[in-house]
């Protein structure tokens, strides 16, 4: 197991830049999924690229949108980001990701001002059982090296295949000492073990095509969150060989943070 550092993530999103909008560094094993590095961590290095050539600091990551092309893998990695429009209220951004030289990622994200006009919730809150002092986190046996940097807890479902419907969620808690941002909810949005496989028996595998996220909390409100983390998933729709994911993640308070939907293809 990993000696923690204050930030294991941020550490591992950090860039060098080589040339305007070219940045470079190199990956290991810490994010490892199946055969490459999880989407989760591969759309986080994409923001973060673009939060890097960002210099609007009035303008905060509204949304993003990540297309997963080739497998992105131990090894050094590019991030090449440009302007598509920079605008009074919203700045919108590309950034392709390249590994062994091909393109394997390509983001779009919009980083916007706020404002509290029209402000109304109509999501209710997960009325997931609080985590108790003694209680043990449950580790997914699926063999990503991600996993190992976080702590489970299993409410809405469970990581065993054939259990019920397609719904999943519970706590998730990074095992460092974290701070709230976008980089982590957009890791966590890509995290949990699919919510299909609570439906299927077989030993049916899913990989990740696109994600879009948005996020609905402000910098200044995640700062001042302790990262445990409220998680539910759904797939509505499995056909033609993809599977549909729509997820939320709340602080511990019932604050919403962020909504995420994918879509995965079944192999």
């Amino acid at each position: 197991m990993y000696g923690y550092q204050m930030d294991l993530l941020r550490s591992h999103l950090s860039w060098r830049e080589t040339a305007e909008g070219v940045f470079e560094r190199h990956c290991d094993h810490t994010w490892w999924g199946t055969g490459a590095m999880v989407g989760g961590y591969v759309q986080a290095l994409a923001l973060s690229a673009m939060q890097q050539a960002n210099a609007e600091l009035d303008k905060e990551a509204l949304s993003l949108h990540c297309q997963f092309l080739k497998p992105v893998l131990e090894e050094d990695v590019r991030a090449e980001v440009r302007v598509v429009r920079r605008g009074r209220t919203a700045t919108n951004m590309r950034c392709e990701l390249y590994s062994q030289e091909k393109m394997a990622a390509v983001a779009l994200a919009c980083f916007a001002k706020r404002s509290d006009l029209g402000g109304f919730v109509e999501l209710e809150a997960p009325d997931f059982a609080p985590v108790l002092a003694a209680e043990s986190p449950v580790r997914p046996e699926v063999g990503l090296a991600a996993h190992g940097h976080f702590d489970f807890y299993p409410r809405l479902g469970s990581f065993e295949r054939g259990q019920g419907d397609a719904q999943v969620g519970g706590w998730v808690a990074p095992r460092w000492d974290a701070g709230c941002d976008v980089s982590l909810l957009a890791v966590v949005a890509d995290l949990w073990v699919p919510a299909a496989y609570h439906r299927w028996r077989d030993e049916l595998g899913v990989v990740g095509l696109d994600i879009t996220v948005h996020f609905r909390a402000t910098a200044a409100q995640l700062r001042g969150l302790r990262p445990m983390l409220q998680l539910r998933s759904a797939s509505a729709l499995a056909a033609g060989g993809y599977v549909d994911e729509d997820g939320e993640i709340w602080s511990e308070s019932g604050q919403l943070l962020c909504q995420y939907r994918q879509m995965r293809l079944v192999f």
